[in-house]
């Protein structure tokens, strides 16, 4: 019986997107950075392309003041980016980009000509297996754990202490 409804629906152009595999959440969107890094396209960063990593930033300055913002590192806001700020915002902050949070070695948001200079050497630090470039894998933001901050003790203290063991009380 199942499948004779689907295949009603299907006959009368009615999609369901149960039980299809590879449904999910979007993919999130690659930061400009990334983007503009990736010069080949292929989700990964090879040697050339670390090796011209300062130059590359650099075309990224819209502004030509020598460093990059937050508004030149963003990624694209989305469509009806206006209703989205309404919403509240569930489950605390996005997970933080590797690739920028490299580069951004004070963390303020922006590249500094500093940052911009150091760009090859900071991105080689993520570099686990040493091959002298980046795949996909070594690119992955980390998955915040503990409380605001995550383990790292970023800002908010992290949370809640951790429960003591069970037993022996």
């Amino acid at each position: 019986m199942k499948a004779t409804i689907l295949i009603l629906m299907a006959g009368s152009g009615i999609l369901l997107a149960q039980d299809q595999p590879g449904q999910g959440p979007p993919p999130r969107p690659k930061s400009p950075v990334f983007e503009a890094l990736d010069v080949d396209k292929d989700g990964a960063l090879s040697a050339e392309e670390i090796t011209n990593a300062s130059e590359i930033l650099a075309s990224l300055d819209t502004d030509d003041n020598g460093r990059l913002s937050e508004e030149e590192t963003a990624p694209p806001k989305p469509e009806g980016d206006d209703k989205e700020k309404e919403k509240p915002r569930r489950g605390g902050p996005p997970p933080v980009d590797p690739v920028m949070a490299s580069l951004d070695q004070n963390g303020d948001g922006t590249l500094s000509k500093r940052e911009i200079a150091r760009a090859t050497k900071s991105l080689l630090e993520l570099d686990e297996d040493e091959s002298g470039k980046l795949e996909e894998e070594e690119m992955k933001p980390d998955e915040p754990t503990g409380g605001p901050g995550g383990e790292e003790g970023g800002p908010g203290g992290g949370g809640r202490p951790p429960h003591p063991p069970r037993g022996g009380r």
